[in-house]
């Protein structure tokens, strides 16, 4: 979705800058988040051709700047002073525009952040803190926009703030990838990226039945493919052969993750669900009794998601398939 973004502001002809920042799941706070979005800023100028070569020399020297900040904060928060993250973010924002945005005569920077929720996980408000961010820098005639990725229920687990974000947030809810968008997700960023590698159509369409169109699996699937073949045909034989690695892969980097982060009774009601072969699943098809504290937890987790009244599903076929190696 956001290479999509990112794709469509190109065509549009107006000269701006993308930067895109994967949270990762284990972000403790928002300091790290500022330090991780500083990096993503240096390195997408530094290596963006379109950015005059003074500014993507001194570009390293603006973040060293702002990270003092860092190194200050810390050292007057023992003295009894405080600098909020969300100031430092904001005054280094302001910094970028006016000492470099406005040179390179960059009419918008898109922000976008991927996976936001695990932000929201580990940091009370953080939404909220972006949001009072990007509502005081027009101000100073700084064009961004802020993208994010999350959860469906990002907003709504949030409750009070959950008015508020909605207002300043549109939300788009992503539904799966058909196969034609399959095609263009993997074939697009082989061009985009000159990447000599080529992938036949059943192998594309392989991906698209594992997957079941999902964007984060299918991305999964292929950074790892690339990864094994630099170069050269990704045959159905070849990807058959590559795919076990790729499923020890996405269990040790994502399911033995969702699994470790349900308690005790989570996952052995996560095991029940699995066993049953329908893809809804409802609590009466469950022999042992579990009470519903434990199918919202888990929901609220995003391994369940509840389709309707009393009526559930794993958030993945694949996850369902790895609980099911459990047993």
């Amino acid at each position: 979705m956001l290479e999509k973004i990112e794709d469509l502001v190109n065509e549009g002809g107006a000269k701006a800058l993308v930067v895109n920042v994967q949270i990762p799941f284990s972000i403790g706070d928002m300091y790290e988040f500022v330090q991780l979005l500083l990096d993503a800023i240096t390195d997408t100028i530094r290596s963006n051709d379109s950015i005059s070569a003074k500014t993507r020399e001194e570009i390293f020297s603006w973040k060293v700047k702002q990270l003092q900040f860092l190194g200050i904060k810390l050292e007057r928060e023992k003295k009894g002073y405080y600098t909020t993250p969300t100031s430092l973010l904001r005054k280094s924002l302001i910094d970028l525009w006016n000492d470099y945005m406005k040179k390179e005569d960059i009419k918008i920077v898109l922000l976008m952040f991927d996976d936001l929720h695990y932000l929201v996980n580990a940091v009370k408000g953080a939404v909220y803190d972006l949001r009072a961010v990007f509502q005081y820098i027009p101000k100073y005639d700084c064009n961004y926009q802020l993208i994010i990725t999350g959860y469906k229920t990002l907003f709504s687990d949030i409750r009070g703030l959950a008015e508020p974000l909605t207002r300043f947030f549109e939300s788009i809810y992503l539904e799966p990838f058909e196969l034609e968008d399959t095609m263009s997700a993997i074939l697009v960023p082989l061009r985009k990226e000159k990447i000599p590698v080529s992938i036949g159509d059943d192998v594309i369409e392989t991906i698209y039945n594992k997957t079941g169109g999902h964007p984060y699996f299918i991305s999964f699937i292929m950074r790892d493919l690339i990864d094994m073949k630099k170069d050269g045909s990704i045959t159905g034989e070849y990807f058959n052969t590559a795919y076990h690695k790729i499923s020890e892969h996405m269990i040790s980097e994502r399911f033995d993750r969702d699994y470790g982060s349900a308690s005790e009774k989570e996952r052995n009601l996560l095991i029940k669900i699995a066993e049953v072969d329908n893809e809804i699943v409802k609590p009466a098809d469950i022999k042992k009794r579990f009470n519903f504290s434990f199918w919202d937890r888990l929901c609220q987790k995003n391994l369940l998601i509840k389709v309707d009244r009393g009526k559930y599903m794993l958030y993945h076929p694949l996850f369902k398939e790895f609980l099911r190696t459990l047993k």
